[in-house]
């Protein structure tokens, strides 16, 4: 096997970003929506399983007390649950009624949201007359909100149970060893990494063929499972390179905040001096603006980075096999001994 047979898959790869980026950047008027659609599913399957994984500990260390440390006794949650303690019966009723239709129309605008930006992408996939967000919007239907709610819930229960059997084994195993206790996490981690990232890819390809194929919730995850089986290595390459555009982009919106911190904050001492109150509010509602528009607009060109980039190998993979790098790199380096 020659070398140039191992950049073709590198070129495989390529493309699919490629394209993927510039799918994110002629698309701009996606990016809103892409923000809203990444509190469901972002497109980067490692980071989230990172998360998941990083969550599992011992049982004994979940506790009313832990639950006070990490929120903090003057968090927003600890505020409004001493807020809600000290309310009456009809006043409580109605605020737990307004939080539960905020949570819904909440949630009804990030699901209309994924829908709508794995339609948009898979338009440009294929090259077909970009719709307006109106005509978008018309494409989406109340069946499509309850079955990708129900999808988006499966990855996050299955995971969800994947993290409760690895923190039940933690508590269990764990001793006074430090060093045995460093390989148990070694260990359970090998372990649920396969599982968890597994369990993100076939939700993240189960939902973009649901929206694309107006598929039911049986049939995306059956396609979901064949995917995986089929090119779990593919898959599992492409998920890592996603990974590293996406702290790649984290660092560079932190630098631009930072510089656009700086600036406005030269802009506010200038005002300060100038001892005109309206101005200090005005400057510093102002930087709060930018830093937070500049915060979304790159967040929603992160995930629509990420979801293109899986909906192009997704077409590719509907027609073509890829070979996975490190298929063809064990090959290469293994041909030697094989003679």
């Amino acid at each position: 096997m020659k070398m140039p047979i191992l950049k073709k898959t590198v070129n495989h790869y390529e493309t699919f970003l490629r394209r993927a980026f510039k799918t994110a950047h002629d698309h701009k008027e996606l990016w809103f929506l892409a923000f809203l659609a990444s509190f469901a599913a972002g497109g980067s399957i490692l980071l989230p399983v990172l998360r998941q994984m990083m969550q599992i500990r011992p049982a004994t260390e979940f506790n009313a007390e832990t639950v006070n440390n990490l929120l903090g006794s003057d968090s927003l949650a600890t505020v409004l649950s001493k807020n809600l303690l000290t309310l009456g019966p009809s006043d409580l009723a109605i605020r737990i009624s307004a939080g539960i239709i905020l949570i819904l129309a909440f949630v009804v605008m990030v699901i209309g949201a994924q829908h709508i930006l794995v339609n948009a992408v898979w338009r440009a996939a294929k090259r077909q007359k970009k719709l307006t967000l109106a005509e978008l919007f018309h494409e989406v239907h109340h069946l499509h909100f309850w079955r990708l709610i129900a999808a988006n819930a499966l990855v996050i229960l299955s995971s969800l149970i994947v993290i409760g059997i690895g923190t039940l084994f933690v508590s269990y195993v764990l001793t006074d060893n430090v060093l045995l206790n460093y390989l148990v996490y070694l260990l359970v981690y090998a372990a649920l990494l396969p599982v968890l990232l597994g369990i993100n890819i076939v939700g993240m390809t189960a939902i973009i063929h649901l929206v694309r194929e107006d598929a039911t919730l049986p049939e995306s995850y059956r396609f979901g499972v064949h995917m995986l089986r089929n090119h779990w290595l593919t898959t599992t390459e492409l998920s890592i390179l996603i990974l590293f555009v996406n702290i790649f982009a984290f660092l560079a919106v932190l630098l631009i905040a930072l510089v656009e911190i700086v600036l406005m904050m030269t802009v506010f001492y200038a005002v300060i001096l100038s001892g005109s109150t309206i101005l200090v509010s005005f400057v510093g509602a102002l930087t709060a603006i930018i830093v937070l528009a500049t915060i979304i607009a790159m967040s929603g060109f992160v995930v629509t980075f990420n979801y293109s980039a899986w909906i192009w190998m997704m077409r590719h993979l509907d027609r073509y096999h890829i070979q996975p790098v490190l298929h063809r790199a064990v090959q290469f380096a293994t041909k030697p001994f094989m003679r």
